[in-house]
């Protein structure tokens, strides 16, 4: 794995072979169980389309199994020849959890009787759906790069001191100038990114 950049076009129908697959939906907010509008810049308003979506309808499976996935944490999603499921252990769990994560037991039988006691496992077919109307915007892309940026990027993405989408190219020029450290990387973030950039009309995104 590495560090993907894309620079995408915003595009306004889902007409297109480039577009069907690639689009922004808004974020699902866990406490209103609703999908929310986003923090975007407002041009891209003219962009969203509202389209059907099928989702996991987490509030049907509480009340049917008890099972909260607010009051719970996510340890691992998996796909396999068993089928789609997630782990979950309780926030009540955090304590024994993090002795989990940092190995602190005498073998590998104890270990597994903690990871027993505080796993929940649920598999995807148990989880119902419901159909929601939500807003995509489509784009596709016009530029990419396969990393060329340095640690302190991470550092910073980590910290939540940037964000996955860039809309801006006085922001673009600026990773430009922080996060490449060489000439040639900055020839390159030039070439593959910030030439092909318009802005009110594009973003770039940082995927890994």
């Amino acid at each position: 794995m590495g560090l993907d950049i894309y620079c995408n076009k915003l595009v306004k129908t889902a007409k297109t072979p480039e577009a069907k697959e690639y689009f922004i939906r808004c974020v699902f907010d866990t406490v209103t169980k609703r999908y929310t509008d986003w923090d975007f810049p407002k041009w891209t308003q003219e962009y969203k389309r509202l389209s059907t979506e099928t989702v996991y309808d987490w509030g049907k499976y509480r009340d049917k199994t008890g099972f909260n996935i607010d009051e719970n944490y996510l340890f691992s999603e998996e796909w396999s020849e068993q089928g789609h499921f997630w782990q979950f252990y309780s926030k009540d769990s955090e304590e024994l959890f993090d002795k989990l994560k940092h190995g602190n037991f005498k073998n590998a039988a104890e270990y597994r009787k903690a990871l027993n006691d505080i796993i929940i496992t649920i598999k995807d077919e148990d989880v119902p759906r419901t159909k929601i109307k939500v807003n995509h915007i489509y784009y596709k892309e016009v530029g990419y790069q396969r990393k060329g940026l340095n640690n302190q990027f991470y550092k910073d993405f980590d910290n939540g001191k940037i964000g996955e989408y860039v809309w801006t190219l006085a922001e673009l020029e600026r990773y430009k100038n922080e996060y490449c450290d060489t000439e040639q990387q900055k020839k390159n973030f030039q070439t593959n990114i910030i030439d092909n950039f318009k802005e009110g009309k594009c973003f770039v995104e940082f995927n890994w």
